[in-house]
């Protein structure tokens, strides 16, 4: 690696090489309109590249390249950013993504102290982790679907544009369906069961609410990035690349998950997807060997480990299930 930049000849000619292929790979899940919404912050080349020291992060530049992330999975939901920002297609998006993430996966390996061959593990875990982007759009939105098990997305403009009353909804029960639609993985299942209630535009306005204020849906994609960022081993249909743990970065976006939304996920927890974190932002902790399910509701809560040995110390939760308010499992 060279000792003025991160981004020397090599980096370039053998990133090129990689978002060719990548690019193949994500034009077939983003649609036009998806790309047209996208919005990337960049980020100057030189400030990437600047030697962290110890400290081997900046905090306020990890949450810029997050944010950028959660646009990969959700184009529009994060950055309103002005036309002269906005790259133009997806090559450009992808491109400054590549160089962002390549630049917080090398500070971390150099602030561990690992120097031989960083730069090209480094550009290998970015693209490990690029290559998950469309497991991890479909992760996000149908944890954004999870979500729809909050009655309050019934808001005063949708029952009103709907000519719907509280005495209506009542009498149907939305938390049966949504648990079907979950285990068939089939958004029409949800669109049909409202089709009766005669008001269109009830599932987009109902994930937009969600996509644009609830907070859980975003702690979980923290969560999923650094998990991913845990992991060893090919990745699944890959132009061959193999990933290793990231030192160091993954414990930082959790820690930051923290900051933001006081729930305190540590990044190898493994977690399913369709999962509702209800109000995160009174605490929620999970631990390191914990397992989470699929289709589960979560209200503030410990799941904690009692053992200081390294085993299974955390608990296992299934699909499914119910956690309320302030409980403790350890």
């Amino acid at each position: 690696m060279s000792k003025t930049t991160l981004f020397d000849t090599s980096y370039q000619r053998r990133k090129f090489e990689l978002l060719d292929i990548l690019l193949v790979r994500l034009r077939a899940v983003y649609t036009p309109e998806e790309v047209e919404a996208l919005r990337i912050d960049a980020i100057d080349r030189q400030i990437l590249a600047q030697r962290s020291g110890r400290g081997f992060v900046d905090r306020d530049l990890l949450e810029t390249v997050l944010g950028n992330l959660l646009e990969c999975v959700a184009p529009g939901s994060h950055n309103a950013l002005g036309l002269e920002h906005h790259n133009q297609g997806l090559d450009d998006a992808m491109g400054e993504m590549a160089d962002q993430l390549y630049a917080m996966i090398a500070q971390s390996h150099l602030a561990a102290g690992d120097d031989a061959g960083v730069e090209e593990q480094a550009l290998i875990d970015t693209f490990c982790l690029l290559w998950e982007l469309p497991t991890l759009k479909t992760r996000a939105r149908w944890n954004r679907f999870a979500s729809l098990r909050d009655p309050a997305v019934w808001d005063a403009y949708l029952l009103d544009n709907c000519e719907l009353t509280q005495e209506q909804l009542l009498e149907i029960d939305f938390g049966s369906e949504l648990d079907e639609t979950i285990r068939r993985r089939d958004f029409d299942h949800y669109r049909d069961f409202l089709a009766e209630l005669e008001c269109d535009f009830i599932f987009d306005y109902q994930m937009q609410l969600v996509m644009s204020t609830y907070p859980g849906w975003r702690v979980l994609f923290y969560h999923d990035i650094a998990y991913a960022l845990t992991r060893k081993g090919p990745v699944a249909d890959g132009p061959g690349l193999e990933r290793r743990p990231v030192p160091l970065l993954p414990r930082a976006i959790s820690e930051l998950g923290g900051r933001y939304y006081q729930a305190d996920l540590h990044p190898e927890t493994r977690i399913g997807d369709a999962n509702f974190l209800d109000h995160p932002h009174r605490g929620m902790t999970t631990g390191q060997t914990g397992i989470i399910g699929s289709g589960c509701h979560f209200y503030p809560c410990t799941l904690g480990g009692l053992s200081d040995k390294v085993q299974q110390r955390h608990p296992e939760i299934g699909d499914y299930v119910f956690i309320g308010t302030d409980a403790g499992l350890f």
